[in-house]
């Protein structure tokens, strides 16, 4: 596995800064390491300021562009599932067959935000709200989202709200698990892809 430092505006970056490392191993076999992956608070601070410079620009994205985007994640995400499957149960001690579930829930997720979980915002006009007055309910982009990846699941609950934040215009910043690093860094390659 190659650590490829921290995913920010589109690049693969080398923490500046650096205060500390973080030695992703097995906890099934402590003997099975994937890699050491620095980290550093500067990185925080530059992923959230990237994440509110693009959010202007990914809101404006109409939405049939930001739907195509995802699919390509989708599509990264499958092409990469024997490795994410294996990474996510060396790197968290799950059972094989549990993390390539867990892969393929990742991967439905995108079809089922896509499909089904748009309806419940689209635009909704209200006729006669008041005498001659259409309402309408509008849901609009708040901004940065920031998810916090657990590490019992690292990919499909981190996924999970990354998903539906960008389908509808926002941006996000992911902090995975200190549990699961890799898991972070392969879902960022796919989101590159």
């Amino acid at each position: 596995f190659e650590v490829k430092g921290d995913y920010i505006a589109g690049e693969f970056l080398d923490p500046r800064d650096k205060v500390g490392e973080i030695k992703s191993v097995s906890p099934a076999d402590f003997s099975d390491e994937l890699g050491n992956f620095a980290y550093s608070y500067r990185s925080v601070d530059e992923s959230v300021l990237a994440a509110r410079l693009a959010f202007d620009a990914w809101r404006k994205t109409p939405f049939a562009k930001r739907a195509e985007l995802l699919v390509k994640y989708r599509d990264a995400l499958s092409a990469m599932e024997p490795l994410l499957s294996e990474v996510i149960a060396r790197e968290v001690g799950k059972p094989l067959w549990e993390a390539k579930q867990e892969v393929a829930t990742m991967i439905n997720k995108v079809d089922v935000t896509l499909n089904d979980g748009m309806k419940p915002v689209q635009t909704q006009k209200i006729p006669n709200i008041l005498e001659n007055t259409i309402g309408v309910c509008e849901h609009r982009p708040h901004g940065v989202f920031v998810v916090i990846g657990p590490f019992n699941f690292p990919g499909h609950l981190a996924n999970g709200h990354i998903v539906p934040a960008l389908a509808l215009g926002n941006t996000v910043v992911c902090k995975p698990s200190e549990k699961s690093p890799a898991v972070g860094q392969l879902m960022a390659e796919a989101i590159h892809k």
